[in-house]
């Protein structure tokens, strides 16, 4: 069988006329150009998201897809076993130190939100 991977896609809005080549000259941008191909930089929002995204889902593989007006591109994206062992501890606490309370306060409150049962 094929091997089943991950797709994440996203059409920046500020690079929309140019080409993602182009793009890649902006040092915000979330691709680098890595020989004749592209690759998701490592110290992006977006490499962290493909990487919880594969840790939820195990899977191994994700292509991060850009698209422009003038240029699609697609940059393979690899589960990072490491990277994802340095990230677990920060969003546990995140969700300890910020969601947790913040769910509390909601359910104090009288929120809408439905009660667990």
């Amino acid at each position: 069988g094929k091997r089943l991977g991950l797709l994440e896609v996203k059409c920046p809005y500020k690079h929309r006329n140019r080409t993602v080549r182009e793009a890649c000259k902006d040092r915000d941008f979330c691709l680098e150009l890595n020989g004749d191909s592209y690759a998701l930089k490592r110290d992006h929002g977006y490499f962290t998201q493909v990487q919880c995204q594969l840790a939820a889902t195990g899977l191994q593989h994700a292509d991060f897809v850009v698209h422009t007006k003038k240029e699609t591109a697609v940059a393979p994206v690899e589960f990072d076993a490491e990277f994802w062992g340095k990230t677990v501890p920060k969003l546990e606490k995140f969700y300890t130190e910020a969601v947790a309370p913040h769910l509390q306060q909601q359910r104090a409150a009288g929120s809408a939100w439905a009660k667990e049962e």
